[in-house]
């Protein structure tokens, strides 16, 4: 990739997420291969795997969760991403779901079958109520 690839990634970065110096320097520490691939279209489709709308509203969210845990980024969306968020939905439902990511950014980084499922099928054998489940899962 050249020079000019690069250049753009890192104005889309900065324009898109509103990112300070400090947050564009943590992205690209964490995910450098994230200025040579097509940014804009990873980004756009951070939207509707979170099921949200492109907006003044939901930039704060997006923001957090990708300057938190920027290695998203680099993550498949169709074979990473989208199955964690469908076996969230699938528990909790939509709202819950989102407000879990949400608030919980390190939610999408960890191992569905190795962490995610086998935590949630064990609190449900144990019979935890699932909406203490956020904080249980993530531990």
């Amino acid at each position: 990739n050249d020079l000019r690839t690069i250049n753009s990634n890192i104005d889309l970065l900065r324009t898109e997420l509103e990112l300070a110096d400090s947050e564009l320097r943590r992205i690209v520490v964490a995910c450098p291969r994230i200025l040579s691939c097509r940014v804009e279209n990873k980004l756009n489709s951070f939207y509707p795997l979170l099921r949200c709308e492109k907006s003044e509203t939901n930039l704060p969210k997006i923001r957090k969760l990708l300057t938190f845990c920027p290695t998203l980024l680099g993550c498949s969306i169709e074979n990473n991403l989208r199955p964690k968020v469908e076996a969230l939905v699938e528990c909790f439902g939509e709202k819950k779901s989102l407000e879990m990511i949400f608030s919980n950014p390190p939610l999408l980084c960890y191992s569905l079958e190795k962490r995610i499922r086998p935590r949630l099928e064990r609190l449900r054998e144990d019979g935890i109520a699932l909406e203490r489940l956020n904080g249980l899962v993530a531990k």
